[in-house]
């Protein structure tokens, strides 16, 4: 990874080809591989081909090259670049007070505990009464949800208008993790298309050990200059500038300037910029799906 005098080199390494899929967009894709970024040392079991149990595990990507840790952030706008970055600068990063630490509960995906979601203003009921699990996830295109957080989308669907008037009165999506409360303003979940707009959430229908699955997927990137930590299994959070520069809040708070946790919610003062306010262009053919499976052991 990176020029020929970078320290992430790995001699050997296992490739799986795609001869055969059942998605659409990868037809149209302008890449040539996927690589995996999971935290693992190796191939999880039910990953592994051929499954037999005498055949050694494949070593993964991160191990292999010694990269404990990396981050991920997406600038926001129409075709603008995404950036990974690893070593001294970003374990520097991680351990700034004014990042916000969370614990990856999964031993396969980089999973976390949800809490709660709100959106502001609207009185729909808490879509994690029990506890939902979280993946951050940069190959998702949109914001994956359970069914239980239909009546929350559908509060959201009703109020937006097709014609995007009145996309400054759409609410601020709250969600609280285990250990810090993250924002994402509408244009995390609304889009234009063919000059409607729409809501951008991804139906997903996935339990896990958790409870109900949600995929934080390119959204959450846009917003949050995101460091995965494999060596503490952490994900650490900051908000990020539309350029992707970190930008250092409370610690605790991820996703906002002032926050107060109460027995009715969550609540914050923070006010996003205009542009936050404004849909993205996007077409749904072109989006990366979620994963599909009917049951996610974290």
């Amino acid at each position: 990874i990176g020029g020929k005098d970078s320290p992430y080199t790995v001699k050997k390494m296992p490739l799986w080809q795609v001869v055969e899929h059942q998605i659409p967009v990868w037809n149209r894709a302008k890449f040539s591989g996927i690589i995996g970024l999971g935290h693992p040392k190796y191939m999880p079991e039910g990953f592994r081909h051929p499954p037999a149990k005498e055949t050694a595990p494949d070593q993964l990507l991160l191990p292999a090259m010694g990269i404990d840790m990396f981050s991920i952030c997406l600038e926001r706008g129409l075709l603008k670049p995404g950036w990974m970055a690893m070593g001294p600068k970003v374990q520097a990063l991680a351990k700034h007070p004014g990042f916000t630490s969370v614990p990856v509960v999964g031993d396969v995906h980089w999973g976390l505990r949800m809490l709660e979601v709100q959106a502001e203003g609207l009185n729909v009921s808490n879509p994690c009464p029990t506890g939902c699990g979280a993946i951050v996830d940069s190959g998702t295109s949109f914001i994956a949800v359970p069914p239980s957080a239909k009546p929350l989308t559908h509060a959201i669907e009703t109020k937006l208008k097709m014609d995007c008037s009145n996309l400054h009165e759409m609410p601020v999506l709250r969600i609280q993790l285990d250990g810090a409360v993250v924002e994402l303003p509408p244009m995390a979940y609304i889009i234009k298309v063919n000059g409607y707009c729409q809501t951008a959430f991804m139906d997903m229908d996935s339990m896990s050990q958790f409870g109900p699955v949600w995929i934080l997927g390119v959204p959450f990137l846009r917003y949050h200059y995101t460091v995965f930590d494999r060596q503490n299994m952490q994900i650490h959070f900051a908000r990020s500038t539309p350029a992707c520069e970190p930008i250092f809040d409370t610690p605790g708070v991820a996703g906002n300037s002032s926050f107060v946790a109460a027995g009715q919610g969550l609540y914050s003062r923070r006010v996003f910029a205009p542009e936050d306010y404004e849909p993205m262009e996007a077409d749904r053919n072109e989006a990366l799906p979620a994963p599909d499976s009917k049951t996610f052991v974290f």
